[in-house]
């Protein structure tokens, strides 16, 4: 079968970019840049971070439509702002003391501010008069949002994102645990502080992409016969399994040198 797929055009190539990607996406994550999410920036998803989402059971994660509102919860959590309300600094100053308008407040106000800007800029207004409209022509009709309306475009960068940050996630990581019952927090920082002797503050913090990465590096470390899956040449395989069981793509087309179109990226 390995031969067979080789014998395929196109599929080298596709392999190839597959490679190429799956080092980028581990090298983006590993640098932990700040990515663009609607015209906003969003910091790397930490271990905090998913505990707070997950307990919020943000759309995002279990894989359900999200509203706008839920959209804004998870830009506002993973914004570089929220930082300054959650390490002590940034506005978190001396002046603050006496002052009229407490931390509280004035945090609040941020997240206010931040939502009227994400209003602005997905054209929220605009979206909703046409939904009104569209309900009242057609009663009784669920009002579908267009796939190139800034909202649609915000979600699915949110969930590219979140296929990004999740790229080496365990493969155990939908269970709440294992057959003993241990919690998965439990596991993910007793692998991570019996091999790195790592404070509890600094697995909190650590990016996903981090965490993933290196526990995938130790059980490679401690069991170098176990195989090395790959996310992107198995997605290629799957296409074209897929392609040919359909009949979109048959065996006399490769043996003709027809390339077929692999989705790679």
């Amino acid at each position: 079968m390995a031969f067979y797929l080789n014998g395929i055009p196109g599929y080298r190539e596709a392999l190839t970019r597959a490679r190429n990607g799956e080092f980028k996406t581990r090298e983006d994550n590993w640098l932990a840049l700040p990515q663009m999410i609607a015209g906003a920036k969003v910091r790397i998803m930490t271990v905090r971070d998913y505990v707070a989402l997950l307990r919020l059971q943000s759309p995002f994660l279990v894989h359900t439509v999200p509203s706008f509102e839920e959209l804004g919860t998870f830009l506002w959590l993973l914004s570089p702002q929220i930082e300054r309300w959650h390490n002590h600094e940034g506005w978190r100053k001396p002046w603050l003391v006496g002052c009229r308008w407490n931390l509280f407040s004035i945090e609040h106000w941020q997240i206010r501010l931040d939502a009227k800007r994400l209003r602005r800029r997905l054209k929220m207004t605009k979206l909703e008069k046409t939904a009104k409209a569209w309900n009242q022509a057609n009663p009784g009709k669920t009002y579908e949002l267009p796939d190139d309306c800034p909202l649609a475009t915000a979600i699915e960068e949110t969930f590219a994102y979140v296929d990004k940050v999740f790229f080496d996630r365990p493969s155990t990581l939908a269970q709440a645990g294992n057959s003993s019952g241990l919690l998965y927090l439990t596991s993910w920082f007793d692998v991570i502080q019996s091999q790195y002797h790592l404070p509890d503050e600094a697995v909190w913090k650590m990016p996903l992409p981090v965490l993933f990465g290196r526990m995938k590096a130790i059980q490679q470390r401690l069991n170098p016969g176990e195989p090395d899956f790959n996310r992107r040449q198995d997605d290629l395989a799957r296409q074209l399994q897929a392609a040919m069981q359909s009949g979109q793509y048959t065996e006399q087309d490769a043996k003709a040198g027809k390339r077929f179109d692999f989705k790679d990226n």
